[in-house]
């Protein structure tokens, strides 16, 4: 299955789940919830549903970043946890601690099992996958035919230089997941953008830019995210 029929996929089992959540708790057949596990609210049920089928499709991309999910999930249902322990206090932990032991977690499994930031190279076609924080990325015109971009839960700009190199005709691939991706382009081009966006934003030039100037392809995903295409 493709990536796009896969996201596709969970995401109408996510909103399926999601209904049938809300009509059997309209009809009152969830009350026994209230008191499983120390009592479970439809709205917690939901966004639980939702960060487990976002790490689905998260984890086809990157086998590091589950970890955060699991804080995520951690965090919902930290009074459950500690109903079902047996402790009285339902902060088992404090959430600022957790966090940053998720995020030496996850540096450690990035050190171990590899990088897996993003660095382009002249001469070569290459697909960049950009992880948790504030990244810049410069796409070489010089060289420009085809790039893939991909932002999991970070703040990634992209810019380009060589600008007066570029033929016009290359295409660009944009995946950006739980972050924000803004590209900016030089006023002096065309843009041709096709866009999906899943339960996020995506902000483009209400223009195409210069007519007469070298086209860029955009093909912009955007997941529970941002997207800021802008000309400069």
């Amino acid at each position: 299955m493709k990536n796009s029929n896969f996201r596709s996929f969970i995401l109408g089992i996510t909103l399926l789940l999601i209904a049938a959540a809300l009509i059997l708790e309209s009809l009152g057949l969830l009350t026994f919830l209230t008191t499983f596990a120390g009592g479970l609210s439809v709205p917690r049920i939901i966004l639980c549903t939702i960060v487990i089928c976002i790490a689905v499709v998260s984890i086809r991309r990157s086998k590091t970043h589950f970890i955060w999910y699991l804080a995520i999930l951690f965090m919902l249902l930290e009074s459950n946890i500690a109903h079902l322990c047996g402790r009285t206090d339902p902060n088992l932990i404090n959430n600022w601690l957790l966090l940053l032991c998720t995020l030496l977690i996850d540096i450690a499994l990035h050190l171990l099992f590899g990088n897996h930031k993003i660095t382009f190279k002249q001469n070569s076609h290459i697909s960049g996958h950009i992880g948790i924080g504030k990244n810049t990325v410069y796409i070489d015109c010089s060289d420009f035919h085809h790039k893939h971009i991909e932002n999991d839960l970070g703040s990634t700009a992209v810019y380009f230089t060589n600008i007066e190199s570029y033929q016009g005709g290359a295409h660009l691939l944009i995946e950006n997941n739980l972050g924000q991706t803004t590209v900016s382009i030089p006023a002096s081009w065309s843009l041709s953008l096709e866009t999906e966006n899943n339960l996020g934003y995506i902000d483009n030039p209400q223009n195409g830019g210069d007519p007469n100037g070298p086209t860029l392809y955009i093909d912009a995903e955007n997941n529970l995210g941002r997207i800021e295409i802008r000309f400069v």
